[in-house]
C-alpha cells in the first residue's frame, strides 16, 4: 500500500515498469498519492500489459476526466 504517499510525477513514473513486469502483486493502493496526468498516463500504459493486478485503489487523487479515461481504456483491453 502506498496510501497517502506523495508520489506525484517523479515517483509514480518509475513505478510503471515495475507494474508492467509484475507477476505477484494482486492489489495496489495509491489513494491520496497526489497523482498527476503524466503519472496516470504511465501507470495506464503499464496496466495495459499487466494481467496479475486485480485491485487498484486510486481514490482521493482528484484525477481529471482525461486520466480516468486513459485508465478505463487501459483496463478494458
Amino acid at each position: 500500500s502506498l496510501d497517502r504517499v506523495n508520489l506525484g510525477q517523479q515517483r509514480a513514473v518509475p513505478l510503471a515498469p515495475i507494474l508492467r513486469e509484475n507477476t505477484c502483486l494482486r492489489s495496489l493502493v495509491l489513494s491520496r498519492a497526489q497523482l498527476d496526468d503524466e503519472s496516470v498516463a504511465s501507470l495506464a500504459l503499464a496496466l495495459h500489459s499487466n494481467s496479475t493486478l486485480t485491485q487498484l485503489d486510486l481514490s482521493c487523487n482528484q484525477l481529471p476526466d482525461s486520466a480516468a479515461q486513459q485508465l478505463g481504456q487501459a483496463l478494458s483491453c
